[in-house]
């Protein structure tokens, strides 16, 4: 009876045990919110969807760290449409029929992404682009939105771009014979002809590749020799395709130099890549691509300050910098978690009815006021489901796409006092009603020659450094200001100020002294941050932008430091990122952060202390006190004065060692030598301990019991050190 009694309550709790997991694992999952991305995962553009992939889990990872929507956590699901039409309507489906799948983020191609709305559309589930940029993948389709340009807008702001900034008025169209080339050069045409600009030639290359594309590469290259002025030459070739890099490469062979323009099929990486693999020597891809312009929706060394967040944050987690598809991934689901935030989803309702609470949510973001503020900038949606806003403007330089001196930001045009003003002048300029304001970019350059008077304990030090700053037209640098100079710093005469064109470089030689806050957590392994902080001491972000000349802040190894200071040069850096000026009104009223924040250029330069001989002075008293606590164990029991002698002598050495370094360094927080204290104080007490109970079993005459505390003093002791000396590495590494 017994037995059948035990029997039947293990199969009633293992049953309760089931279904408790059946109903934990169910909860979980209906308590998820699962988003999917459709992107090619596999073929020629892999590497593209692999980008989007990690944007997108950067961005959920982020949500989900700081508790979800609501409790909720979000999850990504993956499908490869394989950037083919078929596939991805066949993936579209599947999606669709899917009961938890709240809203899609894809596709990367424009043709696939029109053939998959039309599902999208038809089962009513609300679909983000990061990528796509023809016309028909949102207009008249309710359920598709854009977080980029479109091509409309790429090429009317391209336009505006080289007629007020580049001055130029004439140009040339190569486009690709698909919808894509096809709307973006029709409108390039459009509003080039608007605003003056003189349309010398057009040629057009079949998409479907092949020997036929060959020969008109190769026709559209001797015409372009044989012309004598193209004007400026405008490339509306597709982002996966490689027309543009063998035409660019046929005509810089040919040793003529032509002013050449596009929107993001020269923006990002699978433009360089095409370069290098059609290039005749595969090595000169620097010489084929400086000097080219490109529109691109991000550029890092433009970015707010979620860009740089982002940017860092990607470096760390990847090792690479953020391609395009990344951050435009990122983006995409960063505004996917907020309709889905509005939409206020429960989980319970009929999926349609929450996927048509998303789709509405989403256009809740319909003006710059009512933006989301992602890493590419300020984004909300027309009437067409388009994010109307101006791309950044960048050149190459060295393989990469440097920003040009003059960007443009949304802005509202009526708090201008004088637009018709800035019209005219190019300050401002207007597309489908958006106005779009100037801003400058300064380039910065900073090198260290030498740290002198070096402080560690104030991290105070002088510095001794070349300044310079390379802009357009007119600057004035005296109102430049040195956020951690101990005194203000006035620059002086320019030892050096070339002029080219309307292209200014001035350089300064500054002597100059700087605080830092000093980091002592890893005394006497620390090291040490020396910076020099700079921003213009009156105009805000979003009038100017102060960006790192690309010659950095100089070799490390070049740093002059006097070796008798301890300390050697590890690393030098130069880097950008901004600073809020909350004294200028709270950030979520103003109609634009960039309004009350400033640019600010950071030269760092990492020490370090030089050899073991310092760490070694530190440790020497240490090292002594746990040797003479083990001694404790090898003196006999009955001389436990002496014990106790040892013991106390110890524990005020180690006080007294312990105060003497706070009052040198008085740190809030716990430095790595405080952890050999601890230790000491650690050891003392189990050396006490044991010192007492030997004594004790001593005296009861109880030796077996002597001998053993004894010995297990001499074996715990040093592994104590040995753990504390891990735990240590551990922390230093």
């Amino acid at each position: 009876m017994k037995k059948i009694l035990l029997t039947s309550l293990a199969i009633l709790a293992t049953g309760l045990i089931l279904i408790l997991l059946f109903f934990s694992i169910s909860f979980s999952d209906k308590d998820t919110i699962h988003i999917a991305l459709m992107g090619p995962m596999s073929g020629t553009d892999k590497i593209s969807g692999e980008d989007g992939v990690k944007g997108i889990l950067m961005c959920l990872d982020e949500i989900n760290k700081e508790g979800g929507i609501r409790g909720r956590k979000i999850k990504l699901l993956t499908y490869d449409d394989k950037n083919d039409k078929r596939t991805a309507m066949e993936v579209a489906y599947q999606v669709a029929e899917e009961e938890k799948i709240l809203l899609v983020i894809g596709h990367y191609r424009s043709t696939v992404s029109i053939d998959a709305g039309k599902v999208y559309k038809r089962t009513g589930i609300p679909a983000i682009t990061p990528y796509a940029t023809t016309g028909p993948v949102t207009s008249g389709n309710e359920w598709y939105f854009r977080t980029v340009p479109n091509n409309a807008l790429y090429a009317d702001f391209v336009a505006n771009y080289i007629s007020k900034i580049l001055k130029k008025t004439s140009a040339s169209i190569i486009f690709v014979n698909n919808a894509y080339g096809l709307s973006l050069a029709g409108a390039f045409e459009k509003a080039a002809r608007k605003l003056g600009i003189r349309i010398i030639k057009k040629w057009s290359i079949d998409a479907a590749g092949g020997r036929d594309s060959e020969e008109q590469l190769a026709r559209i290259a001797e015409e372009l020799k044989a012309t004598e002025d193209p004007g400026i030459l405008f490339f509306a070739t597709s982002t996966y395709s490689p027309e543009a890099a063998k035409i660019i490469i046929s005509i810089k062979y040919r040793n003529k130099a032509y002013s050449v323009i596009g929107a993001t099929s020269l923006s990002g990486g699978s433009f360089l890549n095409n370069l290098r693999e059609y290039s005749p020597e595969g090595g000169y891809v620097s010489y084929l691509s400086d000097g080219i312009y490109a529109a691109s929706p991000f550029l890092a060394d433009i970015g707010n300050e979620k860009a740089y967040t982002f940017r860092q944050k990607f470096l760390k987690e990847y090792g690479e910098e953020p391609s395009l598809t990344a951050a435009c991934a990122y983006d995409a689901a960063y505004v996917a978690v907020e309709a889905i935030k509005n939409a206020e989803t429960e989980g319970r309702e009929n999926i349609r009815e929450a996927r048509r609470k998303v789709r509405e949510a989403l256009t809740t973001f319909y003006d710059y006021e009512s933006a989301v503020r992602g890493v590419t900038g300020a984004i909300y949606f027309d009437k067409n489901g388009d994010a109307p806003r101006p791309p950044a403007i960048g050149i190459y330089e060295n393989e990469n796409l440097r920003p040009l001196f003059s960007q443009y930001h949304l802005t509202n045009i009526s708090t201008i006092d004088n637009p018709l003003k800035e019209l005219l002048s190019g300050e401002l300029i207007e597309i489908d009603g958006q106005a779009m304001r100037k801003t400058r970019v300064i380039y910065v350059g900073i090198r260290i020659n030498e740290i002198r008077n070096l402080n560690v304990r104030n991290s105070v030090c002088t510095l001794d450094f070349y300044l310079w700053f390379f802009y357009e037209g007119d600057f004035d640098d005296r109102e430049i200001t040195f956020l951690n100079a101990v005194k203000p710093v006035t620059l002086g005469q320019p030892i050096s100020d070339t002029k080219r064109g309307n292209i200014t470089a001035r350089v300064y030689h500054v002597t100059a002294d700087f605080r830092n806050d000093p980091d002592l957590r890893m005394y006497p392994f620390d090291q040490h941050v020396l910076k020099i902080e700079l921003r213009h001491s009156r105009l805000t972000r979003d009038k100017l932008i102060l960006v790192t000349e690309v010659s950095g802040v100089g070799v490390a190894k070049k740093i002059r430091l006097d070796a008798a200071t301890g300390w050697s040069v590890r690393d030098a850096s130069l880097y950008q990122d901004i600073i809020l000026d909350t004294s200028l009104g709270d950030p979520l009223l103003s109609d634009s952060q960039d309004a009350i924040s400033y640019s600010r250029i950071n030269a760092a330069v990492r020490i370090e202390r030089k050899g073991l001989s310092f760490v070694f002075k530190n440790f020497l008293p240490v090292i002594i006190m746990i040797i003479t606590l083990y001694v404790i164990y090898f003196i006999p029991p009955d001389r436990f004065g002496f014990r106790a002698m040892i013991f106390m002598a110890v524990l005020i050495s180690t006080v007294s060692y312990r105060m003497m370094f706070l009052s040198e360094f008085p740190t809030k927080y716990l430095c790595v030598i405080e952890y050999a204290f601890f230790t000491i104080y650690i050891l003392a007490i189990l050396a006490a301990s044991i010192s007492i109970s030997v004594y004790i079993f001593y005296r009861k005459g109880a030796g077996k019991k002597e001998r053993f505390f004894n010995r297990a003093g001499i074996i715990i002791h040093p592994c104590i050190v040995l753990a504390s000396m891990i735990f240590v590495y551990i922390y230093i590494s």
